[in-house]
Parts: structure tokens; sequence; C-alpha cells
């Protein structure tokens, strides 16, 4: 009955997500309290996306090859 929290109680990473199909692989491993790990296969469906805008950045942005974020 509990919620557990992802990061905190388990951490999730992928496996073949690099393109759409039904082969790419979750993992979920406990953290903390919880262990063990669990795969499962899941499918990277391919999403056609139009009409799409950016928004909430600046104008203008120069490239440092660090992560850039903006505050809410």
């Amino acid at each position: 009955g509990k919620v557990l929290a992802a990061g905190t109680d388990y951490a999730v990473t992928y496996e073949i997500n690099i393109a759409a199909s039904d082969d790419a692989v979750a993992i979920l491993t406990g953290r903390g309290n919880y262990t063990g790990s669990i795969s499962k296969k899941i499918a990277i469906q391919n999403v056609d996306i139009t009409d799409a805008a950016v928004t909430r950045i600046e104008e203008r942005v120069v490239y440092t090859g660090k992560e850039i974020t903006f505050g809410d």
C-alpha cells in the first residue's frame, strides 16, 4: 500500500531505446529499503510531432557544452 518514490526507493534505466521498436527494456532497481531488480520489455512508438513550439527559453542561447536550464 506504499507509494514508492523514483530516485529514492528505486532507479529506472533503459536498454535498446534508441529507436522505435518493441525491443526496448526498462530496468527497475531497488534502492534504500528495497533490493533486487526487474526488467520488462517495453515498446517505443514512432510518433510524428507536428505544429510544436518551443517556449519559455531565451531568444538566443549560446552553446556552452553544458546543460542549460531556465528558472520557472
